[in-house]
């Protein structure tokens, strides 16, 4: 939810489209959801990288993923420019870690809003 407000308070990205990439067959979850229902933009699934390559060819796209999966791009070729970065955490799976705000960070998945070309 706090990314979607980020980009819907942002002039340049604010009613634009967001590519949620996630590799595989899986449908997001998480903070994707979040996203997918507080953005003012259109949305797009991207699940492969061609897919990906294929949306950026007309030009740089918002992507928002992991951290993990914006390494990935990387390594395969593609130039991201980190926006923001958002922890987020499942909160309806609450852990001793969590609740502790000393180990609270380790427990915490960044999810990235990036612009790719």
């Amino acid at each position: 939810m706090a990314t979607a407000e980020y980009a819907n308070t942002q002039p340049t990205l604010a009613n634009r489209p967001t590519i949620l990439y996630e590799p595989g067959t899986g449908v997001g979850g998480g903070s994707f959801w979040s996203y997918e229902f507080y953005a003012k933009g259109p949305i797009v699934y991207a699940r492969t990288d061609s897919t990906l390559r294929t949306l950026v060819q007309a030009g740089p796209k918002t992507v928002f993923t992991t951290a993990e999966y914006v390494d990935s791009l990387t390594t395969h070729g593609f130039s991201v420019h980190r926006l923001a970065i958002f922890p987020y955490y499942h909160v309806s799976q609450l852990t001793y870690d969590f609740l502790n705000p000393a180990t609270r960070s380790k427990t915490l998945l960044p999810y990235v809003l990036v612009e790719v070309k």
